[in-house]
């Protein structure tokens, strides 16, 4: 009897990953976010707060101190420390978080006229830690990349090694929070691929979320599974 169910369990096989597929299609979940032009522009929306702002040094950036013909007080690299200094020659910590470069170095510049006739400073980001993305889901590469230039949604997905075989190129989702307000977005990456929908450009600290395609991920299953069918289907004849 058993040997028989397989038989047929066997033959009918293509009917029943058939029905298979169409019930993960109908399983498959509707991210309920903007998508098509309002994806675009619900982005645009999130990015006109930043236009024109002028970066503020964070935590962990490198920065470049130079402080003119006066190379023994000059830094090639100063990281700002937890507490958000910086640390120069003479002056000491100086707190440097949340000021412009521009904001920094006027600061030091103050503080070094103490020791120097008319000193005149410049710094310099080398390397900002805030300005970074994060791509998670299903990608094969998931992580924090840095956000150097301008990056568009494609090249985050590059940077994470591109999606998995089973990911939902269809609903790619974009998290942005400008203010304390969460925006959220959908894009269709065969479209932005295929030329016929713009590439958007990412701003720094957004989440680029792949989600997984349900019938993709029955399929995958299903070849994962038969080779354990054949197996059986060898035994029952060999016996």
């Amino acid at each position: 009897m058993w040997e028989v169910f397989l038989m047929r369990l066997w033959f009918k096989a293509p009917a029943l990953i058939a029905a298979c597929l169409a019930i993960a299609a109908c399983g498959q979940k509707t991210i309920n976010l903007p998508s098509d032009s309002a994806a675009y522009a619900q982005l645009a929306t999130a990015a006109a707060p930043l236009e024109g702002q002028a970066y503020r040094i964070g935590d962990g950036d490198a920065l470049r101190i130079n402080v003119f013909q006066e190379p023994d007080l000059s830094l090639s690299e100063a990281v700002v420390d937890v507490n958000g200094n910086v640390t120069l020659p003479l002056v000491g910590d100086v707190s440097a978080v949340s000021l412009t470069s521009s904001e920094l170095a006027t600061e030091l510049t103050g503080q070094l006229r103490r020791y120097l006739v008319n000193p005149q400073v410049t710094v310099a980001i080398t390397r900002s830690v805030a300005k970074r993305i994060f791509v998670e889901g299903d990608v094969k590469k998931a992580g924090v990349f840095p956000l150097e230039g301008d990056v568009t949604l494609l090249g985050a997905l590059a940077m994470a090694e591109g999606t998995s075989e089973i990911a939902d190129t269809k609903q790619v989702l974009v998290f942005r929070t400008v203010g304390g307000q969460r925006y959220g977005a959908k894009f269709d990456i065969d479209a932005i691929r295929g030329g016929t929908a713009e590439d958007p450009r990412l701003a720094p600290q957004d989440l680029v979320v792949v989600g997984v395609s349900s019938s993709k991920q029955w399929v995958r299953n299903l070849i994962q599974l038969s080779p354990v069918f054949g197996s059986i289907f060898i035994a029952l004849n060999q016996n």
